[in-house]
């Protein structure tokens, strides 16, 4: 699915993510979004979450390390370049782990080496949604002319039907998206089943049936 569903926006927040601007028209289309933004502004789009050691840092600090530990919980630590100090102290490199945490965690993830985030942004309008629903149904025709044996610069004939009336408005909304990506001449929208027809299921199992004949 995520594939064939269009989402709204990709955001890079790296130092270094200007470098990647000649390539943002190809993260666009790999990526399958609409916009990617590219800032330098990792603090915008993420947090870092400290973790402590206690097996590493007890032994060397003794009972101290409680205190330690409820300076982080309470967000008494700072971070420089690669030194992390919690309370009064510099902590040592095997005594903490730190990692880049997005504010939209299920949507994103941490650069390697912990130097920026990638985020998706999941929140699918009905317009999102709709153009989703129609790349499915490109997917199922074109799928559908590999099995009659189409040759790839075949004009066809299409009918498409629906019950759903969601999935009917999309399919009209993006006729000539389906036509010019299917070769479809014409693109009709029938309200029965057409005879001699594809299956095609939806992602979430809805169902659209298309008809196609050559044309001439």
């Amino acid at each position: 699915m995520a594939n064939r569903q269009p989402l709204a926006r990709l955001t890079v927040a790296s130092p270094s993510a200007e470098s990647l601007r000649t390539f943002a028209e190809l993260i666009q289309d790999e990526a399958n979004v609409k916009a990617v933004d590219l800032t330098t502004d990792v603090s915008a789009a993420g947090d870092f979450d400290l973790q402590l050691v206690p097996g590493v840092l007890g032994p060397r600090v003794g009972k101290e390390v409680q205190q330690l530990i409820a300076s982080v919980k309470a967000g008494n630590w700072s971070r420089e370049g690669d030194t992390v100090v919690v309370g009064d102290r510099t902590l040592e490199p095997d005594e903490y782990t730190l990692r880049l945490v997005a504010r939209d965690g299920a949507s994103a993830a941490p650069l390697p080496g912990n130097i920026g985030i990638v985020a998706l942004d999941l929140d699918l309008t009905p317009a999102l949604l709709a153009e989703g629903v129609a790349r499915w149904v490109v997917r199922g025709i074109n799928e559908a002319r590999r099995k009659e044996g189409l040759e790839v610069t075949d004009r066809i004939h299409l009918v498409v039907s629906t019950d759903d009336d969601e999935v009917r408005s999309a399919l009209d909304h993006h006729k000539e998206y389906i036509g010019s990506e299917t070769l479809a001449v014409d693109v009709v929208i029938a309200d029965t089943r057409p005879v001699e027809s594809h299956r095609i299921e939806l992602s979430d199992g809805r169902v659209v049936h298309a008809a196609l004949s050559v044309r001439s």
